[in-house]
């Protein structure tokens, strides 16, 4: 699938979903993933300061 088909089906701009893509691919994460990945699972994954900021946050 494309980036822009990406962009579009997500509601995210290109620019996002090329920071993400590139984001995984440096954290080692690829397809196939596992059952237990859940999207909550890979956004504390990319993204584990944003998981610090919620548990921080009274």
């Amino acid at each position: 699938m494309s980036l822009r088909g990406i962009a579009s089906s997500t509601g995210n701009s290109r620019q996002k979903v090329t920071e993400i893509i590139q984001r995984a691919k440096k954290k080692g994460l690829a397809c196939p993933l596992d059952d237990d990945m859940t999207d909550q699972w890979i956004e504390e994954f990319l993204y584990p300061e944003k998981a610090l900021e919620v548990l921080m946050t009274p």
